[in-house]
């Protein structure tokens, strides 16, 4: 049985109240590991804000758009707008995306100041020798999440945390016809 954390414990968990909402619209099998995420990196003194987590199948087709020349209505079509792929925020065109199945976060460093983020990926700003990004990756890790950190190439997503074991997209799509939601315990099922 999968713990579904509290209303309490996710606010309590987040740095910011528009994090909360973002949250909830997890699947139950990374909503409790991206709030002990939280808790374990503001621990660690590396805290990180939710950026992005569940997306629509329209927020997936935005969000593949961004550093592309949109060319007719087929994004597979689109091309990058400059050479190095400089600015391509994803290669995954919708429902090809853990996000839209409710199994990804991605993430962003809180500065000292409590209001701002980065994505930088050498910083150490609390000064322990490991890098901060480095430090949020393992934690994430340690609780069975696959950081996009370590994907290799273009595909490379430092800020992309999801939770999907065993599972392909494919198999993602066909488990959510109809209805566009994987069941609640399915991961417990198959463990």
């Amino acid at each position: 049985m999968v713990h579904i954390p509290t209303r309490l414990e996710i606010e309590k968990a987040v740095s910011r109240p528009i994090d909360a909402a973002k949250i909830p619209e997890l699947h139950p099998s990374l909503r409790w590991r991206c709030v002990e995420h939280l808790n374990e990196a503001r621990a660690a003194k590396v805290p990180f804000v939710i950026v992005q987590g569940n997306r629509s199948a329209e927020g997936q087709k935005i969000e593949y758009a961004k550093g592309r020349r949109v060319v007719g209505t087929d994004p597979a079509k689109w091309e990058p707008i400059f050479q190095n792929e400089r600015g391509i925020v994803t290669h995954a065109l919708p429902w090809q995306s853990w996000h839209q199945y409710g199994l990804a976060y991605d993430v962003a460093l809180l500065l000292s100041d409590g209001t701002h983020v980065h994505w930088n990926e050498v910083v150490d700003l609390d000064k322990d020798g490991q890098r901060d990004w480095v430090e949020v990756i393992e934690i994430g890790e340690s609780l069975g999440l696959e950081a996009g950190y370590r994907w290799p190439g273009k595909k490379h997503d430092g800020a992309h945390f999801d939770f999907r074991p065993n599972l392909s997209i494919a198999e993602a799509w066909t488990l959510c016809m109809g209805d566009r939601k994987i069941p609640d315990g399915y991961f417990e099922a198959i463990a």
